[in-house]
């Protein structure tokens, strides 16, 4: 199991990387690769980013599209490609009536925004002292979750959607609002 530095350190370590390049996707057909935490760390290897929120189904991607996009030059850049990968795996998944599917296409120039409006926000819940880290608490427990089971309700992957922790933490402490509307505007961007 390859962990997100290692992952890191791969990629910035290649040879395409260290002569100054770009990917114009990272992409990942695995679950739960769709975090502020992974998007971050790899955000200089890339403009895009491709991913899962959730856990995927067994079916994964779907690559016919995928490679028939590249080969007819119609992905032109990271965001195109991306919408295909997208669409690709959707299409799929509808057909094979998965349920409860995610991927998303971020673009990873827009990241570092996030995590400096996160970055304040959580200078803002120190400074509250006992009060913030209560909000936050009680903001997570109401958060969107992903990687939840039936079987296993009491097991988590601890991965929540970073925008409806903020509208949870907006309704817990309205004295975090402007700092949780900051994180907002920076991830809908």
């Amino acid at each position: 199991q390859l962990k997100v530095p290692q992952i890191k350190s791969a990629i910035g370590n290649s040879n395409f990387i260290r002569g100054g390049n770009r990917f114009e996707v990272l992409g990942f057909d695995a679950c739960l690769m769709s975090t502020i935490e992974v998007q971050s760390t790899l955000a200089s290897f890339g403009n895009y980013f491709v991913g899962s929120e959730e856990t995927e189904p067994g079916h994964g991607w779907s690559y016919t599209p995928i490679v028939k996009a590249l080969q007819e030059g119609s992905a032109t850049n990271g965001e195109v490609l991306g919408r295909v990968i997208a669409d690709a795996f959707k299409a799929q998944a509808t057909e094979q009536e998965s349920q409860n599917i995610t991927l998303s296409v971020t673009n990873l120039s827009r990241i570092p925004a996030v995590v400096t409006a996160l970055e304040a926000l959580v200078g803002a819940i120190k400074s509250s002292g006992k009060t913030g880290i209560e909000s936050l608490q009680k903001a997570r427990a109401s958060a969107e979750e992903y990687s939840k089971t039936i079987k296993h309700p009491e097991q988590s992957e601890d991965v929540v959607d970073l925008g409806d922790l903020m509208k949870q933490l907006k309704k817990a402490d309205p004295n975090l609002g402007s700092q949780a509307d900051a994180v907002l505007a920076a991830v809908n961007n």
